[in-house]
């Protein structure tokens, strides 16, 4: 129990670390939307023609030429950033309430209380954070997807006078793909929690039984 409890306080020296890293981020975040919001509402654009940007296809990078992005975007496409920029902000408030339950779980065992209410409470909490943050995940991925999809003029960008004129015969978008493996981890957590429930009835029995 001595060797569990060490370990659960290494742990939960890591994951606070990682919580205050998050909560910086949030708020770093929350500013620097807020204050692009407003400087598009004023009527500044997204993209400024006199600069380079990168396009990220997974581990292939392209970098335009300057005023190439900027002809061939819509307000669609404006609205697929700040779509991933607004849905970036309660992933993080999730993922910050997720680690500070499992900081909540990890208390007990540093305690060396294994069987307390807190762990199966906690474990179910996790699973309902999870399936959360995986709905959203799937919602933000379909609409900044659509929003870019219809903002992002490629045929233009690659067959016409763009990047690579006579090059290619054909772009199209692939549809996004949904990862459901946090679903598996979920459910996986939520049986988990109703372990510890039982062991904690358990232990509550035997203590009333002596």
């Amino acid at each position: 129990m001595n060797s569990i409890s060490r370990t659960a306080k290494t742990l939960d020296k890591v994951f606070a670390v990682i919580y205050w890293i998050m909560l910086i981020c949030v708020v770093v975040a929350f500013i620097g939307t807020s204050i692009g919001a407003i400087a598009v509402f004023r009527g500044t654009p997204l993209i400024d023609s006199n600069r380079i940007y990168t396009l990220n296809f997974g581990n292939l990078k392209l970098m335009p030429a300057p005023g190439i992005l900027a002809e061939i975007i819509t307000e669609d496409f404006n609205r697929g950033v700040f779509t991933a920029y607004f849905f970036f902000i309660p992933h993080s408030i999730i993922w910050i309430l997720m680690l500070r339950t499992v900081r909540n779980v990890l208390a007990p065992f540093i305690r060396q209380e294994p069987f307390h209410d807190t762990i199966a409470k906690g474990l179910k909490r996790l699973a309902i954070l999870l399936t959360i943050n995986t709905a959203l995940s799937a919602v933000a991925s379909v609409l900044t997807d659509h929003f870019i999809r219809n903002g992002l003029n490629i045929h233009e960008l690659f067959l016409g006078d763009g990047l690579f004129p006579d090059r290619f015969v054909g772009a199209v978008w692939e549809q996004p793909s949904i990862d459901v493996t946090p679903l598996l981890f979920a459910g996986a957590l939520y049986l988990l929690s109703k372990v510890f429930q039982y062991g904690q009835e358990l232990q509550t029995l035997s203590d009333e039984t002596l």
